[in-house]
């Protein structure tokens, strides 16, 4: 988040584009340099360089195949033959998980199991990154409860959001719009009809002034809405 902010002339795209040409850099001096010019131009140079190293050096799953010298991480994540490790999203050997510790501040492995502490059974890193288990509470994943609509009919997950109007709600402009497509979608709203977020939030503002019900789920599976 602090990336965006405060820095001359940036955006999102010309963050991204920084970010490119950092990794494009030949070697790490050109790449020190680069990275303390960026830091430096920021207004709170501290929060940019914690947000640096979380972005180089966050934790991350690496897939170890089964067969190194045989299968690539690739074909063996394809046929499910393979482990997978808690390590930095560094590439480099040298930032494989421990070292980068020092960079972020803290111990994945420490704050990860944090949550888990008062269950007997002790999820592995596999059953994480399967989604077996969800790494926040180390708890399986649960099916998501039925939605209905006004008049009691089952329908999409995400026919039903509550936005700021309720008071569990999300305010409009958190929700991905991936999710208000879908929402669109089960009131038989045309997606493809819609180019941008904006179209997007008047379209949604439109059917909630309305009052629009999602469809039923049996009607959205036999291509209502699509």
């Amino acid at each position: 988040d602090n990336l965006p902010k405060g820095l001359r002339n940036s955006g999102e795209a010309d963050v991204i584009k920084r970010m490119k040409e950092y990794l494009m850099k030949q070697n790490d001096r050109e790449k020190q340099q680069y990275r303390n010019d960026y830091i430096n131009n920021h207004d709170t140079p501290t929060q940019c360089l914690h947000s640096f190293n979380y972005w180089e050096h966050g934790p991350a799953y690496k897939v170890i195949p089964n067969k190194p010298l045989e299968d690539s991480a690739k074909k063996a994540f394809f046929s499910d033959e393979y482990t997978v490790k808690l390590c930095s999203m560094s590439l480099t050997e040298l930032h494989q998980y421990e070292p980068a510790n020092e960079m972020l501040g803290f111990i994945p492995e420490d704050v990860l199991r944090d949550g888990h502490e008062q269950q007997q059974y002790r999820p592995t890193h596999d059953e994480f990154f399967r989604c077996i288990s969800w790494s926040r509470d180390g708890l399986p994943f649960e099916a998501l409860p039925d939605q209905f609509n006004n008049n009691g009919e089952a329908v999409l997950h995400c026919g039903v959001i509550h936005f700021d109007d309720k008071p569990d709600g999300i305010p409009l402009k958190f929700v991905p719009s991936r999710n208000l497509a879908l929402w669109l979608s089960c009131r038989g709203v045309p997606i493809p009809s819609l180019n941008d977020r904006k179209q997007i939030l008047d379209m949604v503002a439109l059917c909630r002034t309305n009052e629009v019900d999602p469809l039923p789920s049996y009607v959205m599976r036999s291509g209502g809405g699509c």
